[in-house]
């Protein structure tokens, strides 16, 4: 149609992505794309371009190498119906840059409370032995701030499962209950509340 005058080298580079750019423009001002022109060729801007390809396409013309019969008249041409894309589709389009970063905050504020999780399990499972609570003395500093990374991780779970694939967050709670569940506390975090027992005269 052309909106790329580059090399076909089979590269999405800049080229390729200024020429979706026009592509995705050209369809939306026909009607057939609603979606943002970011260049990226996804399955909207297909679909756009499949409807856009087929209302070109002209009805097959009657054959007068006979005369028509008194009164025929040929049918009207279908009206184009124009196309709306559906939440779903708008969503799997492209992962976008806040979909990304939700992501990544979930992960290291999971991996914060999952650590602290286990500090906690180590410090629970030696007070049961020594028959006393110690979790105010071995403890790291950081540990109160749990708290503050398990309303992080959940507000980045809320927010994809609203503006993305709903079961994807799901499935990332899912697992992360699991781990704590059948992992079991690494012999490290036993040895740390063991090391500050020490230091503080209780072993």
């Amino acid at each position: 149609m052309g909106y790329y005058s580059g090399v076909i080298d089979g590269i999405y580079g800049p080229n390729t992505s200024a020429g979706v750019a026009g592509l995705q423009s050209f369809l939306q001002k026909q009607g057939y794309y609603y979606g943002a022109i970011d260049g990226v060729f996804g399955p909207v801007t297909f679909s756009a371009m499949q409807q856009y390809a087929a209302s070109q396409q002209s009805p097959p013309k009657p054959n007068y190498s006979t005369p028509p019969r008194s009164g025929y008249t040929p049918a009207p041409s279908p009206p184009r119906t124009s196309y709306t894309p559906t939440r779903q589709t708008q969503k799997d389009d492209a992962m976008t840059d806040e979909i990304l970063f939700a992501w990544v905050l979930f992960l290291i504020s999971e991996l914060f409370v999952l650590n602290a999780f286990f500090e906690q399990r180590a410090a629970l499972d030696i007070g049961r032995k020594i028959g006393q609570d110690i979790r105010h003395l071995v403890l790291p500093s950081w540990y109160p701030w749990t708290n503050l990374a398990r309303i992080l991780s959940w507000g980045a779970l809320i927010y994809i499962f609203v503006v993305w694939i709903w079961y994807y967050p799901i499935i990332a709670a899912a697992l992360s209950f699991i781990i704590t569940i059948i992992f079991p506390v690494p012999e490290s975090k036993y040895a740390n509340v063991n090391e500050k027992l020490k230091s503080i005269g209780m072993r």
